[in-house]
């Protein structure tokens, strides 16, 4: 398995293995955006819709008179209780506005007003050399297109370019002294590289840094294993040389800041 076949297929099939094994465990959000909840909304409000909607039930299957008056009340009850909510709500929003805060806390207060959300709000279009894209699929395409000409070497200066290519042509010799401490990784130092590894985002393996830490012994020993492979054989897997390139636009100006997200195996 990891010691006999391939690094790439030893690479797949551990993270197969805990892609696996997560999917059994761990559950998953829908990744929908939820129903916005009214703001107004308590526990109060709860109660008399449940009261609201027995009466209502009551009188379809028992339509009497007695019925009937029980369920006028409860609507009423209903009525009153949320629409005494909806005004306490409001006021304590509004007073909430004041001078105090700073001005970003102001405006969105401000905008939620008029129902604009900025955290369920996603771009739809990107206006491209005057062409206005709404397909998705076209705005990734322009996207990874520009950060492919800014990461060429036609952005780069002449002599940038000269250099560079002089560089590439020297040969570099890896090859370590099989003599020193340092070549093989040991369990503890495996231990210690999770323990100070931080939540960071996954990569296109789908691996999260906290699912490496949950593993049990046998599971961290393989990995060991496995990484001890790829530094004695000088083999680098091709999967973890694919990322996810996350571009945030910067205000103002044109560029963006490209977030490379990496395998987390």
């Amino acid at each position: 398995m990891v010691d006999k076949d391939s690094i790439d297929v030893a690479v797949n099939t551990i993270t197969d293995c805990i892609i696996s094994s997560a999917d059994n465990s761990i559950p998953k959000t829908s990744g929908n955006i939820p129903k916005l909840c009214k703001p107004w909304w308590n526990t109060e409000c709860y109660t008399c819709q449940k009261t609201l909607e027995k009466a209502w039930y009551d009188f379809r299957r028992y339509p009497t008179t007695h019925n009937l008056n029980k369920f006028k009340k409860a609507r009423s009850k209903f009525r009153q209780i949320r629409r005494r909510s909806m005004n306490t709500t409001w006021c304590s929003y509004v007073n909430s506005i004041t001078s105090q805060g700073s001005s970003k806390i102001v405006w969105d207060k401000v905008r939620k007003i008029f129902g604009c959300y900025s955290d369920t709000q996603n771009i739809s279009f990107l206006n491209y050399n005057g062409q206005v894209i709404s397909d998705t699929k076209e705005i990734g395409n322009v996207i990874g297109q520009t950060l492919s000409e800014i990461s060429s070497e036609s952005s780069c200066p002449n002599d940038f370019i000269a250099f560079k290519k002089c560089e590439e042509q020297k040969s570099v010799g890896f090859l370590p002294s099989y003599a020193e401490d340092y070549n093989s990784t040991l369990y503890h130092e495996l231990k210690d590289a999770l323990r100070k590894s931080n939540p960071t985002s996954p990569g296109p393996d789908q691996i999260h840094n906290n699912m490496l830490k949950h593993l049990g012994e046998s599971s961290l020993l393989t990995i060991l294993l496995f990484f001890n492979r790829i530094w004695q054989e000088r083999v680098f897997p091709l999967s973890w040389l694919k990322a996810i390139v996350v571009p945030i636009p910067k205000p103002g100006r044109t560029s963006k800041t490209r977030i490379i997200i990496d395998q987390s195996l």
